[in-house]
């Protein structure tokens, strides 16, 4: 998958995660010559309503997000798939760091003040 363009402009660098129906791949904008992450939803017989209106969501929710610390919105597109099924992609900057999906699969703990801080770093998010 790594080198593969999508969007006639993505350069897969590598893929970040797989569920059923949906790929986040992390790649290169050959244009701007950043990094993104494009989060593919697969229009198949697989899909269901429920993960249509979470894609759709999350995309509405990227376009209110304007934080440093939160991944820009940067495009939608559709296209082909080889099975004659089509993708939704979602384009977003990329935000170097680690998830909390990362430290709670290696069994990472939090104390009392780590939680707050946490907490208080996303409340300010949202808050902007």
């Amino acid at each position: 998958m790594g080198g593969q363009i999508l969007g006639d402009r993505y350069q897969i660098e590598r893929q970040l995660g797989k569920q059923a129906g949906r790929w986040t791949l992390k790649a290169r904008d050959l244009q701007t010559d950043s990094l993104v992450i494009l989060k593919v939803l697969f229009l198949d017989d697989g899909l269901n309503e429920t993960d249509l209106r979470l894609f759709k969501r999350e995309v509405d929710a990227l376009k209110l997000l304007k934080h440093e610390s939160t991944p820009r919105y940067l495009g939608y597109f559709e296209m082909a798939m080889p099975t004659q099924d089509q993708a939704m992609v979602l384009v977003q900057s990329y935000v170097d760091g680690v998830s909390l999906q990362t430290y709670l699969s290696q069994s990472r703990t939090f104390n009392e003040a780590e939680i707050r801080a946490i907490a208080q770093a996303v409340l300010q998010i949202l808050a902007t």
